[in-house]
């Protein structure tokens, strides 16, 4: 019996009880695709290099010399007047054989009506994330595309707010020809 107890005491000493379950991830309207493209193809076009910017903001290694200049802007209307906002830009430096991208990712959550305790309103408050997106990507050796994004995140709902940084690392790897097309031709069959 006395080893019973000892196992119990064990027991209630190393069990873990937690009174609310949810909030285990953050910043999750980070893996929401950013584009119409992207929700078309499934939300995760990692794959593909060509003069879409906004593929970029998933995997920058997708940054290359098509995408100098082009500008990608894309709203989307969610229920109950939830909305989201993607804006990129690309630019490719020639000179250091760098391309880059810098993009806004912006969620609102809409407007919310305080309550008390016996469902009197007391008044209003909103609530949204943003993500500032800088990303380069070069040309590695022969057929090889390395990229790295920074995203700075802050996030504010009610009176809680919230910073956070995110990187993201990719590489493509070319296995044809595609990669001198993408690089030295604007058209390719």
């Amino acid at each position: 019996m006395k080893y019973f107890y000892s196992v119990f005491l064990l027991f209630l000493t190393t069990y873990s009880l937690s009174g609310q379950t949810g909030g285990n991830y953050t910043y999750q309207f980070l893996s929401l695709p950013n584009s119409a493209r992207l929700s078309a193809l499934g939300g995760s076009l990692i794959t593909v290099c060509d003069d879409d910017v906004t593929l970029a903001y998933i995997n920058p290694a997708s940054l290359n010399p098509k995408t100098h200049g082009n500008i990608s802007v894309s709203h989307q209307f969610h229920f109950a007047d939830i909305q989201h906002t993607y804006a990129a830009y690309g630019h490719s430096f020639s000179k250091w054989k760098v391309n880059t991208h810098v993009g806004l990712h912006h969620f609102n959550y809409g407007d919310f009506k305080y309550g008390n305790e016996i469902g009197i309103s007391e008044g209003n408050f909103s609530a949204g994330e943003t993500a500032l997106v800088i990303g380069a990507s070069k040309s590695i050796k022969d057929k090889l595309m390395l990229g790295v994004n920074v995203k700075s995140i802050f996030s504010s709902f009610e009176t809680y707010n919230s910073f956070g940084l995110a990187t993201d690392i990719g590489a493509i790897y070319f296995i044809d020809s595609a990669y001198s097309c993408l690089l030295y031709t604007s058209r390719c069959v």
